[in-house]
């Protein structure tokens, strides 16, 4: 099964969370149905994401369980859009609990888009956090 990626939502993340050098490149990438396949590959060991927007979870938090309460609690819509290099998952739209599920410790080199001002990284060797643009209302 072949799926359309979402350009606009992709765009909209590489503007937001790549850092400024990079982002013209990795547009360009995104918008070509021929280049895109060079940004999935970098996918997994991707290093070019504004380090001002990860956000680390404990190692007691780190789970599928702890990552969907934290992307709930910073406003996550109910379902997320897949980059990934699972070409089973990659331009699909799941549900958030789902989608967590299936990517989190399994599947190296995805990014679930929540909203345009947040999303889950899963990289390889179990690098993973959350971007978020958006400060939360409260204190932790």
């Amino acid at each position: 099964m072949t799926t359309t990626p979402n350009t606009k939502l992709e765009l909209d993340f590489v503007s937001t969370f790549i850092v400024r050098p990079k982002r013209a490149r990795y547009s360009g990438l995104v918008v070509s149905p021929h280049l895109r396949a060079k940004f999935l590959d970098a996918l997994p060991a991707f290093s070019d994401f504004d380090p001002r927007f990860k956000v680390r979870l404990s190692r007691s938090e780190d789970s599928s369980r702890g990552y969907l309460k934290e992307l709930h609690r910073r406003g996550a819509d109910l379902s997320g859009y897949l980059i990934s290099t699972d070409h089973g998952l990659d331009g699909h739209t799941l549900s958030l609990a789902d989608a967590v599920t299936q990517v989190h410790g399994r599947c190296d080199g995805t990014i679930i888009v929540c909203t345009s001002t947040l999303a889950y990284y899963e990289g390889d060797l179990k690098y993973r956090f959350i971007l978020s643009s958006q400060p939360l209302g409260d204190a932790r």
